[in-house]
C-alpha cells in the first residue's frame, strides 16, 4: 500500500479496489482517503489558525496524490469501509442497493467543528454512484461466516430509491472524479465503478477494543474473498 504523510489521521477511510468481481476479481491495491471537508478545500480554514490551513493544503495534495493513484488501477469495484455512514447498532452494515444518492455541504463540517458558521450556508457537492448488489450479497455471507464479523445487508426501499451517502463517503470519491474536488456543479461528476459501502457499527464507541480484533477479521475475509475471484 503506498503510504501518504496524512496516514497518521484518525478518522480516514479504507478503500480496498478489486477487478471483475466475483467472475475474475484481482486485488489491486488499497488506499487511505480522509473525510473532512477542509481536505476538500483547506480555504475553509482561512479564518482560523494558518497553521491549520497550510496542514490542511497537505493533506489535500496527499488526498489527491491517493485519488491519482486510485484511479490509475482502473478498479471495476471498490469497497469503501467507513466509520460515518449509515450504523446499526452492533453488526458491519454492507449497502445492497444499487440505486445511491451522493451529497454532502461542504463547510458543513467546519461549522460544526467551530460552532460559528463562518463558513457561510457551504457549497452542495456530490457525484454519481451506482453500487453492486450481487457482490455485496456475497460479501455479508462471507463476513458473516463461521467465525467471523456480525454483517448485515443493508436495503433502502427495496432498491427503488436511493441509499443516501454523506460526507463519510462523498468527499473521499470525489478524490476519485477528475474535478476539483470543492467544486459544486450542476452535472455531477460520475464514476466510472462500481461501489461496495461497509458502515462501522455503533459499538465502535463503547466497544473499540473488540471491535478491532473483528475488523482485522474483516480484513482478512475480505483480502480473501476478493483473491478468490481471480
Amino acid at each position: 500500500m503506498a503510504r501518504y504523510h496524512f496516514l497518521r489521521m484518525v478518522l480516514l477511510r479504507w478503500l480496498f479496489l478489486g477487478r471483475g468481481i466475483p467472475a475474475c476479481g484481482e486485488l489491486l491495491g488499497s488506499a487511505v482517503l480522509p473525510h473532512g471537508d477542509f481536505a476538500c478545500d483547506p480555504d475553509l480554514l482561512l479564518n482560523y489558525d494558518p497553521g491549520a490551513r497550510a496542514r490542511a493544503q497537505q493533506l489535500h495534495q496527499g488526498s489527491l496524490e491517493a485519488g491519482n493513484f486510485i484511479r490509475d488501477l482502473k478498479p471495476e469495484l471498490l469497497v469503501l469501509v467507513t466509520p460515518h455512514g449509515v450504523e446499526v447498532s452492533k453488526d458491519v452494515a454492507v449497502y445492497g442497493n444499487e440505486a445511491m444518492i451522493a451529497s454532502d455541504v461542504l463547510g458543513r463540517d467546519v461549522n460544526a467543528s467551530f460552532g460559528d458558521g463562518s463558513t457561510g450556508s457551504g457549497n452542495a457537492v456530490g457525484l454519481q454512484v451506482s453500487g453492486e448488489v450481487a457482490v455485496a450479497k456475497e460479501l455479508v455471507a462471507v463476513l458473516d461466516g463461521s467465525g467471523g464479523v456480525a454483517a448485515t445487508l443493508l436495503e433502502g426501499w427495496q432498491d427503488s430509491l436511493p441509499i443516501p451517502l454523506r460526507w463519510g463517503e462523498v468527499f473521499p470519491l470525489r478524490f476519485l472524479t477528475d474535478e476539483d474536488c470543492a467544486a459544486g456543479k450542476k452535472t455531477l461528476p460520475l464514476l466510472d465503478f462500481r461501489l461496495i459501502v461497509l458502515s462501522l457499527p455503533l459499538s465502535r464507541h463503547t466497544q473499540s477494543g473488540q471491535l478491532a480484533g473483528e475488523m482485522r477479521e474483516m480484513g482478512r475475509r475480505l483480502g480473501r474473498f476478493l483473491e478468490k475471484s481471480s
